[in-house]
């Protein structure tokens, strides 16, 4: 507190004004108690009560002799005051002029004082996340400890379940609770969920930074089975067949190999596939058409001498050793080769 014996005339020149000093106590909270004498012109003392006044102190006027009687009341005063502790939300100090109103409830009375908050008390307290539940089945709402700076931001949220990280649709933050409510895209499945946070501070003038994650379990919320494409649904069984099918083939590859190979393999007879053990080759020559002419074979040897034979040739006819000739002889002499002998009808070649 300060106190001012004065006329109330404001007289300096060149040097700080009382409108300047009232600007300073001001900001200092300091109240002023002036004591003027009364000697002083009354607009010199009218003023410089309202400039005390301006700074939560009082104007008393006195005479001769009675400074001291005043100067005894101002002790009186301050000894008999108090001191009344206030706390605030935040320990922000605006160093601004603000209204500082205190109401009396047993008086009904209510006085406004002009401040200028300044001066704090450190907060060393960082926030943290008090509370944290699942509403519904896409929302977490978290509780902090204190007022929180940057929490309606949905980047300053980074949330986990697992090594996934879930999307966060949008964020709300609501003062008054210390409240935030994360609405997610999707629905928060039964799981363990991490939160871990940035940007994220207390409202204080450290502003200290919001450091310690959050952690949420959830049950009874499992994710729909999509419903599976028709080969993921019935691939096995189709596998199943394709194996039963491929054994038949290979099965059956089989057998037919064998068969052909005890078979002597396959012929193509008049363009048709037949095993080869069961076709009876056989040639028919029709003689209808064919020139033929009687010749007569004289055959000579070592045992039988001359022999005469009368053959008919029908077109052909073959001569040698073996039994398949038209004529053929049996002696063990003769070379194997054997020949032709061919007609036109007339000569014989």
């Amino acid at each position: 507190m300060m106190i001012a014996i004065t006329d109330g005339e404001d007289c300096v020149t060149g040097k700080a004004t009382a409108r300047e000093a009232e600007t300073v106590l001001k900001d200092k909270g300091i109240p002023l108690y002036a004591l003027a004498v009364d000697v002083g012109k009354e607009e010199y003392i009218n003023s410089f009560g309202e400039f005390a006044r301006s700074t939560g102190g009082t104007l008393s006027i006195f005479k001769e002799g009675e400074s001291a009687s005043l100067l005894n009341q101002i002790r009186e005063t301050v000894e008999n005051s108090c001191i009344a502790v206030f706390s605030g939300s935040t320990n922000v100090a605006t160093n601004k002029r603000e209204d500082f109103t205190i109401k009396f409830q047993s008086h009904g009375e209510r006085i406004t004082r002009e401040v200028v908050p300044s001066r704090w008390i450190p907060d060393e307290q960082a926030p943290f996340v008090e509370k944290t539940k699942r509403e519904g089945e896409q929302e977490i709402h978290l509780t902090f400890s204190e007022p929180v700076l940057g929490a309606d931001k949905p980047s300053n949220y980074q949330v986990h379940k697992g090594e996934e990280a879930i999307p966060i649709g949008s964020v709300s933050y609501e003062k008054e609770t210390r409240e935030a409510v994360l609405t997610f895209a999707q629905p928060l499945y039964t799981g363990d969920y991490q939160i871990s946070f940035s940007d994220i501070t207390d409202a204080s003038m450290e502003k200290n930074p919001l450091t310690e994650g959050a952690g949420l379990k959830t049950e009874g919320i499992e994710p729909e089975e999509e419903p599976k494409s028709f080969l993921e649904k019935w691939w096995g069984l189709l596998a199943g067949i394709f194996l039963l099918l491929l054994l038949v083939v290979v099965a059956v590859v089989l057998g037919v190999y064998k068969k052909v190979k005890k078979n002597k393999g396959i012929i193509y007879v008049d363009g048709k596939a037949a095993l080869a053990s069961q076709v009876d080759v056989k040639q028919h020559v029709s003689t209808t058409s064919l020139p033929s002419k009687q010749v007569t074979l004289v055959l000579k040897d070592a045992k039988s001498g001359v022999t005469r034979l009368n053959v008919t040739i029908n077109g052909s006819a073959m001569i040698g050793r073996s039994g398949e000739c038209e004529v053929y002889f049996d002696d063990g002499k003769m070379s194997r080769q054997h020949y032709a002998l061919e007609t036109d009808g007339t000569e014989v070649f």
